[in-house]
């Protein structure tokens, strides 16, 4: 007589399970195979991680229960099992590789920011035809030649030239929002001697000077007044023929004279 396993145990259901002979129990073993099938008849046991019984204890039931393990319902709930696993299993190697995508992401954008912050810095000249390079050449200006040497230095700062033939002081004023953008650090202003060719008092143009300086200080902007620098290159004859305006060595001087001042 065949022992049978009892139904309640880890393996009941593979009790009184034939191999189709009417009467006949199957009586060779299975075998458990490296690959996780078992040998004969096509039957199906598949090791999983974290089973909750071990290989032996099957071989063992069976060979108690004379047969072999049911072919659809053992495949069925180790491969729901395996299903579940894997699952769990992507899930865990998709939010590492979530995390790190973030990381890279946050780290690239710091960088990004970092080497850009510079280049949006922006230097404003603002004032009247020496400004705006009147009597030199194309780039010979001094806010042209002075962002040359920033460069140069390794700052990447951009420097507008915001010279208008002929402005004063009120002129200015009246252009100051569109000319300086919000994204200004440093203003560097020279202007005021149109005001006294045009007949207004030494005291009239630096009230002037003085107004400008206090619109773009409210900003938070920083000025530089270049019109001592503009004096000393024209005392030194750093003119053109006019007597007035700079020629591109004066345009130079007041350039490098800029230049340590500029952090």
């Amino acid at each position: 007589m065949t022992r049978r396993a009892k139904s309640g145990s880890a393996i009941g259901f593979a009790t009184d399970h034939f191999d189709g002979l009417r009467g006949r129990p199957f009586r060779r073993q299975p075998q458990i195979m490296e690959n996780g099938s078992t040998g004969g008849s096509g039957a199906c046991a598949i090791v999983v991680w974290r089973l909750s019984f071990s290989c032996n204890a099957q071989s063992t039931a069976t060979r108690q229960a004379g047969g072999r393990l049911p072919h659809h319902a053992n495949c069925d709930w180790f491969s729901n099992c395996h299903k579940k696993l894997k699952v769990e299993d992507n899930m865990k190697h998709f939010m590492i590789k979530r995390r790190r995508a973030i990381s890279c992401a946050f780290v690239f954008l710091a960088a990004q920011f970092a080497w850009a912050a510079p280049s949006q810095a922006q230097i404003v000249a603002l004032g009247a035809s020496v400004v705006q390079g009147y009597g030199v050449n194309s780039g010979e200006a001094f806010p042209e030649q002075l962002q040359g040497m920033l460069r140069a230095k390794g700052k990447q700062y951009s420097v507008s030239n915001q010279g208008v033939s002929g402005d004063t002081t009120a002129g200015v004023l009246s252009r100051l929002d569109s000319a300086v953008p919000q994204s200004t650090r440093i203003v560097i202003l020279m202007i005021g001697g149109n005001d006294i060719r045009r007949g207004a008092s030494v005291a009239d143009a630096k009230a002037g000077v003085a107004q400008i300086m206090s619109r773009l200080r409210a900003r938070g902007i920083r000025v530089i007044n270049a019109m001592p620098l503009y004096m000393a290159a024209r005392s030194k004859g750093m003119v053109v023929a006019d007597g007035i305006h700079l020629n591109a060595a004066g345009q130079k001087y007041v350039a490098s004279a800029l230049l340590p001042s500029i952090n």
